[in-house]
């Protein structure tokens, strides 16, 4: 069988207060990752070229843009989670054969970065407890940012960091779209950003769009794993009850730990404590090109951090209503046993 190549950056989880199991070696942990017949995964980064990495996206040059919070939870009590130590970080293949051989700090000594979108030669960023975003440019070409320029001031932003926009997606629409932020902003030139209302969006950790423009939110604290997806949200958030198949919600795991939020009514049984409903899905993407086979585009990919796991979503359409099924019966579409 042609083997089939899926790039992933890895997520990294918090570990534990007690009995911490090892850290693997990048080699070691592709032994405790598995995959369906046919694929293969790749190593993109690890440490120590980037620490902590909570997002990546890419610019039309190929080069990759990593957001490291390198502040948050370093240990139980979140000791120094708010010093301006964290930084974007850019990544470029030198010889255009796909491994990321240069590295460098294109933003560093920020606060918890949480929404990065290249543009032309700027890059817009938002940070954490701030609705504002800023454009950054390379003016010298020596790889870190050296220009600035508010774009949108929308004030400053209180509350547990884990409730804050992110996103930050340049829809079809020719809107940018956040989660949590009832309104959109569109590009206006020299002049300052245009601004709609929009329906809440109830997402909250990432947003995807599909061939069509629609968005896809997910909302991990409500134990949503995708929603709002009928229809642009600027018609509304809408979801119908036929929209999943059943127990689309339910999860697979392979690690039995118990560590998370929601007790024992989230085991799968009270022998195997793995977690059974998304509690922290963020990060969904639609695939939408054209080097996996053909039946995988348009697909949802949604991981869930605390399952160690990525759930494949199909999606059709029948009479007007977008439907998700898993197509692993019982299982994930990648899924590790290691915690």
């Amino acid at each position: 069988m042609m083997k089939r190549a899926l790039f992933l950056l890895p997520l990294l989880v918090a570990p534990f207060a007690a009995a911490s199991p090892p850290a693997l070696s990048p080699e070691d942990e592709l032994k405790a990752i598995e995959l369906p017949d046919g694929y293969r995964l790749e190593l993109v980064l690890s440490e120590p070229q980037i620490a902590e990495p909570v997002l990546c996206t890419f610019d039309g040059n190929g080069r990759m843009y990593v957001a490291e919070m390198r502040s948050y939870m370093k240990d139980i009590d979140g000791s120094g989670e708010f010093d301006p130590i964290s930084r974007i970080s850019r990544h470029s293949s030198s010889k255009g054969d796909g491994v990321f051989d240069k590295s460098e700090v294109f933003l560093d000594q920020i606060l918890l970065p949480r929404m990065v979108l290249p543009m032309d030669d700027r890059v817009l960023v938002g940070l954490t407890n701030s609705n504002d975003f800023t454009l950054y440019r390379d003016a010298n070409g020596d790889g870190s940012a050296d220009e600035s320029k508010l774009w949108f001031k929308g004030g400053p932003r209180a509350g547990n960091m884990e409730h804050q926009p992110s996103g930050l997606v340049w829809a079809l629409d020719n809107w940018i779209y956040t989660t949590y932020n009832s309104y959109r902003l569109r590009w206006n030139g020299s002049g300052d950003p245009l601004e709609e209302t929009t329906a809440a969006n109830g997402g909250q950790w990432g947003i995807a769009q599909d061939d069509y423009g629609k968005l896809w939110w997910s909302n991990a604290g409500g134990e949503k794993g995708i929603w709002n997806y009928q229809t642009p949200v600027l018609y509304g958030a809408i979801n119908v009850p036929s929209q999943m198949s059943p127990d689309f919600n339910k999860i697979w795991p392979l690690v039995s730990l118990g560590d998370f939020q929601g007790g024992p009514v989230r085991f799968q049984s009270p022998e195997f404590k793995a977690l059974n409903v998304f509690t922290a899905c963020c990060g969904q993407t639609v695939f939408r090109g054209d080097r996996l086979p053909e039946e995988m585009r348009g697909n949802v990919f949604l991981p869930e951090p605390v399952g160690r796991l990525i759930r494949r979503a199909t999606v059709r359409v029948d009479d007007g209503i977008t439907r998700v099924a898993n197509p692993c019966e019982q299982g994930e579409f990648i899924r590790s046993s290691d915690p």
